[in-house]
């Protein structure tokens, strides 16, 4: 049996914490924030027999790629609002749209399946184009810290193959510090401006 492990302060009475919890094997009740005092090894979920009737123990979610969701979402909700940013909105449908435009312009540089490309830079609008527009791809996406300093930030690039990236004009010149260090292939650049006119990147 495989067991999950699930925290809870001192004088809370296990039953509350399981009514709560449904997937726990394992609850482990800390004697102070120093460290953890006990755990009581559970065989078998007895909080089911607290659930409430009618509710599921367990939730199924679709197996879907996230593009998929994305997709639906645009075509369920269309005209209103997904993000807003310095005043500026957009729309499910511009934020789908715009994520295949720039799906379209990996692809015309030689991203697809299999490639890394990383993304550096700040919450804005463009981030989550960038992200979707990977994924719509087919390559992978990869998080990366815009406050890494050098070393670490070649490291990162290198450590998960990242072919592209995408920054920010505010960073541009961490990338561009460390890029001959990297097996980067090429840069995608984008600014405020950009954001303001809810543009693709």
């Amino acid at each position: 049996m495989s067991y999950d492990v699930i925290y809870f302060w001192q004088g809370l009475k296990p039953h509350s914490i399981c009514f709560l919890m449904n997937e726990c094997s394992i609850i482990c009740c800390p004697s102070s924030f120093l460290g953890y005092r006990r755990c009581l090894f559970l065989a078998e979920k007895v909080w089911h027999q607290f659930w409430p009737k009618g509710l599921p123990k367990n939730i199924q979610y679709p197996e879907l790629p996230v593009t998929s969701i994305l997709k639906g979402s645009a075509e369920r909700y269309g005209d209103k609002v997904v993000l807003v940013y310095e005043g500026h909105s957009l729309t499910f449908r511009q934020l789908y749209e715009q994520s295949l435009q720039f799906a379209n312009a990996l692809r015309r540089k030689g991203i697809g399946k299999g490639d890394v490309v990383a993304i550096h830079m700040l919450n804005t609008p463009q981030y989550a184009i960038a992200y979707y527009g990977i994924l719509f791809a087919g390559a992978t996406f990869s998080p990366v810290n815009p406050l890494l300093p050098p070393h670490d930030l070649a490291y990162q690039l290198n450590d998960c193959g990242a072919k592209a990236v995408v920054t920010h004009e505010l960073m541009a010149k961490a990338i561009q510090a460390v890029q001959l260090k990297t097996g980067l292939q090429f840069v995608v650049l984008t600014g405020e401006s950009e954001a303001a006119g809810a543009k693709p990147v």
